[in-house]
């Protein structure tokens, strides 16, 4: 202890210090080394910090990238070397400059692995309880060693809980001591999914995800519906520095209407008061077990953190300082230090030092709200893994221009996308979709009345093109398309922004599905990602035709059809959705499909049909109705596989009532439904059938606008990603039947809407069409994450995924904080006999995203409020929508097929009959395919570009 030259005591201070960035590895106690230094026991004159005497520090994983050279964008600055480490410790005030604390005082917070540090008040709590322990407040009373809390409070909430852990000893203790149901060591364990199955035969409601990569991918496979997943850490990936493990099974989150959502606990610290009122009497009655694993001494604070990434910590890791007394004197004031910038690998002890300052015992007069504070217990926490590094892709800078939502559509041409667009306009957005021809780009530009559109196959870094047309990034994405178009959308997402994923349409015929690789970006940009079914929704189609119809009527919603005339073009159009060309009888299956859909898969068939309904008993509730457009659409592609051949395909259909026995339905009534390729469709007792309420728009609408793909656009946009003005949306698969209209709604919003498509045409359309603010041709875009960045510069809101794969990971490096992800499909996924691999699911985390996977079906239940908001945006030429019409059952096949290699453009369907062309204010762009043998290429079409509109 000294005296200073103005009478301030100094005294020596020991630190840990970072010696240089640890760029790669595991961080090891080399890393770090023990110094000693002076500080004076007073803060400085007008300063509003504090200086403390360090008691407890933390050891916490997220530490370790803070060791990396960068963090730009990230919650957490880089540790820099030289300088003590940071983390969450408590301590004891010894002088502030701060009003609010006073010397004495015990606090928990930020501080430096040191003996004395001087630190801001920001982020500091006092410690009111100390019948407790203090070092809990590096823990369970603050914000760290979470698992085995979660499984407590599970139990406590009357939950079965299982958990995994990496050593005997510590499965022992999560059954024996925090009283877990079941718990198993994931290193003896060759097959995660089979574990999981054993441990939970019926599946899993909750998943509180702390490690990621193969652990993530075997959990998706094994969530029931409705499943939630709390994204708090990836631990296992923190060392894989620009090369996270892909992810596989997105696609679950549609199919299991899957939520996950990422976040920082410091966003949620005002509740901190509540949790302590619920939390300590627990303590207190040993309701709640906590296990520390404390080191002692500044000097064992290397050894400790290194030991989190080794699996050597039982517990809460935390290391005791207890360092001097609080004399107002200079006193040595160890720190832990970074040596240098950890840039890959978990931290180890080697990349951190401890070194010694002084530090005066007394917070300096110009410190009005400062304080000293010693360090009783420091934590170490997972956490502190990620502000070690040198950067985190996509993590947000924050900056954020108020207005409207950035809205994005991909596919945005199709069914749904032309609508997304719209509706998006109607709400004030800027919306871009993407397609994937120029004719489907100036659909959406110029007919859909995107405000920008884009060819995705015309763009080689999708990344970039997302960037030039969202350089805020994007507050709102449709998903239509997945893939390489979700991981970019990712990267250009803003905070906060939401996806509704409604299909991921380029992963449909694929083996193996793309792997998302910036998930992590659901964390960093607080994103909120959903997947939805529409038929969840059907409740609000008459919300829907409410909305819908009048604005249909007075032409402020344009809807492209392309009709197929005739059940024998029914294959050709569904297969046009498939490659792009959207242009009685049964379409049947000649044998099992696998990859996409091919027109040769199908064939059309013929067989008699009596047309009245039978009289026997089983028939009382039956109807008889004559089919009058079949629905060309992505999802059919998963239908397909475990088809018997034989079997006739199935999809929406509207239809005319010819004899019914059913009391809700009589002879003339039209309406829509789920049923057969064929023309006449007799019915024992219909399970999903709506009576069509307005015949003042075109009938084929109820294949789209007014059916499945509408109710899908509204339910992922609305219902799961909640635009605000101003927010910035990505759409993949824009140009599609959901694409288009996410897109819409989004600009209807007042959302800055980007599409992506598959071509110069579909990405036209986008922009000219459907309003979309910009639109890009993910094909033409090497580097999807640059082509977000390009269109979202500040990343982006939301995201609605259509697609999967590469773009689901390119749009998580772009996702803005708190941002949704509607996952409504993945496309490019469908045929693969394995998913690709989304590798940023950490960025769930770190941008705190939500991704939430959904089936329209759950929410029919909203169709007539959906149809009370779309017919009158329909009726006002507020939303455009664009059919792409195949005409006959002939030609069913090949629409249905194209829908898969991007020849339809817009909502692909397959006209029965000649449509009656009635004139009025709304524009209504189809792409038909002739015959029902057309369908299976106009389904297609959606998958490869080849349809325009409907």
């Amino acid at each position: 202890m000294a005296t200073g030259d103005s009478g301030e005591v100094v005294v020596s201070n020991k630190q840990v210090v970072l010696k240089d960035h640890v760029m790669s590895g595991l961080p090891k106690e080399s890393d770090m080394c023990l110094i000693t230094g002076t500080i004076k026991l007073k803060v400085p004159e007008k300063s509003k910090e504090v200086l403390v005497r360090n008691l407890y520090l933390s050891a916490d994983p997220a530490m370790r990238a803070r060791m990396l050279k960068s963090l730009e964008g990230s919650y957490a600055s880089a540790f820099e070397p030289g300088l003590p480490l940071q983390g969450y410790g408590v301590a004891e005030v010894l002088d502030s400059g701060d009003p609010d604390f006073k010397k004495g005082d015990l606090v928990w917070g930020i501080t430096g692995w040191e003996e004395y540090s001087l630190i801001k008040t920001e982020g500091l709590f006092k410690i009111q309880h100390t019948d407790v322990p203090l070092s809990y407040y590096t823990g369970i009373l603050a914000s760290g060693a979470v698992g085995q809390l979660v499984g407590q409070f599970a139990k406590l909430s009357g939950c079965y809980v299982v958990g995994s852990a990496g050593s005997q000893e510590k499965v022992d203790l999560l059954k024996n001591k925090f009283g877990f149901d079941e718990a198993f060591n994931y290193k003896e364990e060759p097959d995660l999914v089979a574990a999981l199955k054993r441990y939970f035969p019926e599946g899993i409601d909750i998943y509180f995800e702390n490690v990621g990569g193969k652990m993530l991918d075997a959990v998706l496979l094994n969530m029931r519906v409705q499943g939630r997943i709390a994204v708090c850490g990836m631990i296992s990936q923190y060392n894989r520095i620009g090369q996270p493990e892909g992810i596989h099974n997105l696609i679950s989150i549609i199919l299991k209407r899957v939520r996950i959502e990422g976040f920082l606990v410091f966003d949620h610290y005002h509740l901190y008061p509540k949790y302590l009122e619920m939390i300590l009497p627990k303590i207190r009655q040993w309701e709640i077990v906590y296990v520390e694993d404390t080191a002692q001494g500044l000097e064992s604070g290397p050894s400790a953190l290194v030991g989190l990434f080794t699996g050597r910590n039982i517990g809460k890791q935390n290391k005791q300082t207890m360092a001097g007394d609080d004399e107002l004197a200079t006193v040595s004031n160890k720190q832990v230090i970074f040596r240098d910038y950890i840039t890959t690998g978990s931290p180890k002890e080697t990349d951190m030092q401890v070194t010694a300052s002084s530090i005066q015992l007394k917070v300096p007069q110009q410190w009005d709200n400062g304080l000293l504070v010693k360090n009783l217990y420091l934590s170490c926490d997972p956490f502190m893994q990620t502000p070690m590094r040198p950067a985190l892709p996509g993590s947000y800078i924050p900056s954020y221009v108020p207005g409207k939502d950035y809205v994005f559509v991909s596919a945005a041409s199709g069914a749904v996308g032309q609508l997304v667009g719209q509706f998006a306009k109607l709400s004030g957005c800027y919306v871009v979709g993407s397609a994937g021809t120029k004719k489907k780009v100036d659909l959406l530009k110029n007919k859909f009345g995107f405000d920008e559109a884009f060819n995705y196959k015309e763009e080689p870094d999708l990344d970039a093109a997302l960037k030039r047309y969202f350089p805020e990034g994007i507050d709102i994405y449709f998903e239509n398309v997945g893939g390489k178009m979700l991981d970019t959308v990712l990267l250009n997402m803003r905070l906060h922004g939401r996806i509704a994923v409604c299909g991921m349409i380029s992963q449909y015929s694929l083996g193996k599905p793309e792997g998302v690789h910036n998930l992590m970006l659901l964390i960093l940009k607080r994103i909120r990602m959903e997947g939805f079914v529409v038929t969840d929704y059907y409740h609000l189609y008459p919300k829907y035709l409410e909305m819908v119809l009048p604005k249909i009527k007075e032409g402020k919603i344009v809807y492209v059809e392309d009709t197929a005339e005739g059940l024998e073009n029914g294959p050709t159009a569904l297969a046009g959705l498939f490659t792009g060309q959207n242009v009685g009888k049964q379409v049947i299956f000649r044998d099992y499909v696998t990859g996409f859909p091919k027109e040769s898969d199908m064939q059309v068939a013929e067989s008699s049909i009596q047309l009245e309904v039978p009289e026997a008993e089983d028939y009382n509730n039956g109807i008889l109705f004559k089919n009058l457009y079949l629905s060309c659409d992505p999802y059919m592609s998963s239908r397909m596989r475990p088809a018997i051949p034989g079997a006739y395909i199935d999809s929406f259909v509207p239809g005319s009532v010819l004899d019914s026995r059913h009391p809700d339905y009589k002879k003339g009534d039209l309406v829509w439904g789920f049923t057969g390729w064929e023309e006449y469709t007799l019915l024992k007792s219909p399970l999903v059938l709506f009576k069509i309420p307005d015949a003042n728009v075109p009938l084929s609408y109820y294949t789209g606008i007014l059916g499945m793909p509408g109710m899908t656009a509204y339910v992922g946009l609305y219902e799961i990603c909640s635009p605000k003005k101003g927010e910035y949306v990505f759409v993949s698969a824009a140009s599609g039947a959901v694409g288009q209209l996410v897109g819409q709604f989004a600009k209807l919003s007042g959302c800055y809407v980007v599409g992506s498509a598959g071509s110069k045409e579909k990405v036209d359309l986008l922009k000219n069409k459907f309003g979309f603010d910009e639109a890009f041709n993910y094909k033409e875009e090497p580097d999807l994450d640059a082509a977000l960045k390009r269109y979202f510069p500040k990343g982006i809101d939301i995201y609605f995924e259509n697609v999967g794969g590469k773009m689901l990971d390119a749009v998580l490096l772009n996702k803005r904080l708190h941002g949704r992800i509607a996952i409504c499909g993945m496309i490019s996924q469908y045929s693969l006999g394995k998913p690709e691999g989304v590798h940023n699911l950490m960025l769930l985390i770190l941008k705190r995203t939500r991704m939430e996977g959904f089936v329209v079906s759950d929410y029919y239940h909203l169709y007539s409020k959906y149809l009370e908001m779309i017919l009158p945006k329909i009726k006002e030429g507020k939303i455009v929508y664009v059919e792409d019409t195949a005409e006959g059952l002939e030609n069913g096949p090949a629409a249905l097929a194209g829908l898969f290699t991007g020849r339809n453009v817009g909502k692909q369907v397959v006209a029965m009959i000649l449509p009656k062309i009635k004139e009025g204010k709304i524009v209504y762009v189809e792409d038909t395919a002739e015959g029902l043998e057309n369908g299976l290429a106009a389904l297609a079409g959606p998958f490869t570009g080849r349809n325009v509109g409907k």
